[in-house]
């Protein structure tokens, strides 16, 4: 299985969505004890590594298959 394939981009992509549900889990109990925002940080850099790295993987699949097409 090539590094770019779809499958890889869509399990990059579920890792982002799981980051998004801690980003909220971890906004709320920021709310409800009081914690400095600063908290909430962590969350939002994992949710926007997993995003980018699930859409490098599209666009490298992307690539894959222009490529295996024009040989």
């Amino acid at each position: 299985m090539p590094p770019f394939s779809a499958e890889n981009a869509r399990w990059r992509k579920k890792c982002a969505r799981i980051y998004a549900v801690l980003l909220v889990l971890s906004f709320l109990s920021a709310f409800a004890l009081r914690l400095m925002v600063s908290s909430i940080i962590s969350p939002i850099l994992g949710y926007c590594f997993f995003t980018a790295l699930g859409l490098i993987f599209e666009y490298g699949n992307y690539l894959q298959t222009e490529s295996d097409e024009t040989l």
